[in-house]
């Protein structure tokens, strides 16, 4: 794992830069949707321009507030899943800013504190390492915004499949 794209969830997918531009691994993958969060926007390969795109500018410091845009990536990341097409989250190396969305999202669906999300992601990519300034923002999203922000998802979305978050209890009892 690491080398290459790894699948987080149906229809959710966590990978480097180098995975973004491979147009193997976008097709075979059926990617649709790619959440972008890198120190300057990507250059948009021809392959690319079809795809829903979104890029975040985010540097990996442990400083960034990476924490403001949680909800927005957490709804293009919904949207993506729930139009029946496959999202990519990628940063440099799929290991901490990338990462650091994919856990908000599973937390946010599955209803699962910060660790286990961590512990969740791990096994699905071993290579994931939020930065110390990333984790504490998740501590701090768990404690204050999530339920605001599960909420905004219920009301625009409809309900949170259920099978999300018991697939990702059933691997997370697994690990223990």
């Amino acid at each position: 794992m690491g080398n290459g794209m790894n699948k987080v969830l149906p229809g959710l997918f966590i990978g480097s830069l180098e995975d973004s531009q491979d147009e193997n691994q976008i097709k075979s993958n059926n990617i649709t949707h790619i959440l972008s969060l890198l120190d300057e926007p990507p250059e948009l390969k021809p392959f690319l321009q079809n795809l829903k795109y979104k890029s975040i500018i985010i540097q990996n410091l442990p400083g960034q507030n990476m924490m403001q845009y949680f909800h927005e990536c957490i709804a293009f990341i919904h949207r993506g899943r729930l139009s029946e097409g496959n999202v990519l989250v990628h940063c440099d190396t799929g290991s901490s800013r990338a990462s650091t969305v994919c856990i908000a999202y599973i937390m946010t669906i599955a209803d699962v504190d910060p660790r286990s999300a961590l512990r969740y992601l791990k096994a699905m990519r071993n290579i994931v390492r939020p930065n110390h300034g990333f984790r504490i923002q998740l501590v701090l999203y768990h404690r204050m915004e999530i339920s605001e922000v599960r909420d905004a998802l219920i009301e625009v979305f409809g309900d949170i499949n259920p099978a999300d978050g018991a697939e990702i209890k059933k691997v997370l009892a697994g690990l223990s």
